[in-house]
């Protein structure tokens, strides 16, 4: 009898019907890895990235995560999709949809959505460069002694502004200086590469320290990082027939100062809406060497236009694309 009772207990211990399944997938971390990389594989989203290092209490800064740590990535993310941005419609009355019954009802029209050029949050998070750094403010200090915030913590903003202080309800984004670029044939400035970490919003203060709210991250947002006027980065909408206009320039920076880019990676380009480049127009990446003719390995759309720049993201590739190759028209 014994024996029987502990065969059933043992059972219980190891049967799947009675074990209890975690809430969480657990990821080792790799040399290289970072929490973009680790939610960009396992959860096809590397925007979730702050809620999965909101999991994980241990990790004082998410920038720094070493190999063989245990990260808990919740399985809950795993249908958590990046929300779509659709066009706004009408409401229609029922008055207006009612068919009378004498006649016969037309075919119902159905609208073809809108298909944007690119992600919103990768439009914010892709930066631009800007031809001078903002002076409104920055982050000043956090409420619990933390130098990293993510999406719904708290910071204190300090203004650079005395007479004009923040009010209830301001919003503002967070960016953070990367370098300054330079053009590549007369060495010029052309201002300074600028990250889009996230966004704020004013929501009160304390003994006259304006008190914001992290509304959304990107990235890390780190104390000293700097205030801009707030943009709501619309995604625009793909163009039926991407132009391809007579306009030649350099690629003068890359996003992450990577030195390898390929297929999804954003790039910075030298010329902009002052010589003629649009949202959505497409250019060969060429590669130029003494001797050769100029030969074309890929092809780069733009996403986003200032005066005297423009970012592009790589959408085809035959092999790395760099800082100081040639964009082009193409053939």
């Amino acid at each position: 009898m014994k024996i029987l009772v502990y065969l059933f207990f043992s059972l219980l211990l190891v049967s799947p019907a009675f074990a209890q399944e975690s809430p969480y997938e657990e990821h080792i971390v790799r040399k290289g890895d970072t929490l973009w990389d680790i939610t960009s594989t396992s959860l096809n989203n590397p925007f979730l990235w702050p809620k999965v290092w909101k999991e994980n209490p241990e990790i004082a800064n998410p920038n720094r995560i070493f190999p063989g740590q245990k990260i808990r990535i919740p399985l809950k993310l795993k249908t958590e999709k990046i929300k779509p941005v659709t066009a706004p419609t009408e409401e229609v009355s029922k008055e207006e949809v009612a068919v009378p019954t004498e006649e016969k009802p037309e075919k119902a029209v159905v609208e073809k959505k809108p298909t944007y050029l690119i992600d919103r949050g990768l439009l914010y998070s892709s930066g631009y460069i800007s031809p001078t750094l903002p002076r409104i403010g920055k982050i000043f200090k956090s409420l619990n002694g933390r130098t990293i915030f993510g999406e719904g913590d708290l910071a204190y903003l300090k203004s650079n502004n005395k007479k004009q202080p923040f009010t209830m309800g301001e919003k503002f984004i967070v960016i953070r200086p990367i370098k300054e670029v330079i053009e590549i044939t007369n060495w010029n400035s052309l201002g300074y590469l600028v990250k889009v970490v996230g966004a704020v919003k004013v929501i009160g203060e304390d003994e006259g320290v304006p008190k914001a709210e992290v509304i959304e991250a990107f990235s890390d947002i780190d104390i000293g990082d700097r205030l801009d006027t707030y943009q709501d980065f619309e995604p625009p909408l793909a163009p039926e027939t991407p132009r391809r206009p007579d306009i030649s320039g350099y690629i003068v920076e890359t996003r992450g100062l990577k030195t390898l880019n390929a297929f999804g990676d954003v790039l910075y380009l030298d010329k902009g809406a002052q010589d003629g480049i649009n949202v959505g127009d497409v250019f060969d990446v060429a590669l130029i060497k003494k001797g050769l003719p100029k030969r074309t390995i890929g092809m780069i759309q733009v996403i986003s236009v200032r005066e005297k720049t423009a970012t592009a993201v790589i959408r085809k590739a035959d092999q790395d694309i760099l800082r100081g190759y040639v964009f082009w028209q193409g053939k």
